[in-house]
């Protein structure tokens, strides 16, 4: 997918959670310096295995909640279920806008695999431009 930046620096975030153990979950969390925007156009995922999703969460009072700013009826952002290595993609037509504000600011990728016998590696990524 080709992006048309509006900004002046590139943001393209990736975490790799190597070993998400049978029906277990993980997590990484982002805080978003103060003053930064991050401004994300696209969220994606891969999974090593079948039966694995990662979760797209935001929280504005430093990780105590976790809320969709752009949707009052869910408590995450994005869901993307994944398998076996394929790659999934969520384009935003319009870029979601993020301020840090003293460590306040923070995204999270929940990491969760499904799977019952085999230990999974699951990656997330956002791509988007800093203000």
């Amino acid at each position: 997918m080709s992006y048309y930046l509006k900004g002046t620096d590139v943001l393209d975030k990736y975490h790799e959670e190597n070993s998400v153990s049978p029906n277990g979950t993980s997590e990484y969390i982002y805080t978003i310096p103060t003053g930064e925007t991050w401004n994300i156009l696209e969220f994606g995922g891969s999974a090593s295995i079948n039966q694995t999703e990662v979760q797209f969460y935001y929280s504005n009072d430093g990780g105590v909640s976790w809320i969709n700013p752009y949707d009052n009826t869910t408590n995450r952002i994005r869901v993307i279920h994944l398998q076996n290595g394929l790659v999934g993609t969520i384009p935003f037509q319009n870029a979601l806008k993020f301020t840090g504000n003293n460590g306040l600011i923070k995204l999270k990728f929940v990491y969760k695999n499904y799977n019952d016998l085999n230990t999974a590696e699951i990656v997330a990524w956002i791509n988007g431009w800093k203000d």
